[in-house]
């Protein structure tokens, strides 16, 4: 998950890393921050869990409601 608000050079870094994975951008970062209770929050990932599954299927339905 990468901040709506990120930068450049840290969205090409995040690219070049994640190759086989989706990389969605649909919280701003003082969004994220606040969900995540963290500052400073651009960027976040999350290990391969059925919890992880679920969180790609929402975010996914959730980038495809606010792309259309």
């Amino acid at each position: 998950m990468e901040a709506t608000d990120a930068g450049n050079d840290g969205h090409q870094r995040v690219m070049l890393v994640s190759k086989d994975m989706d990389v969605f951008q649909v919280f701003e970062t003082e969004e994220l921050e606040k969900a995540l209770n963290r500052e400073n929050t651009v960027h976040a990932a999350f290990l391969k869990s059925e919890m992880a599954n679920m969180v790609k299927r929402e975010l996914k339905k959730l980038s495809d409601f606010l792309n259309e």
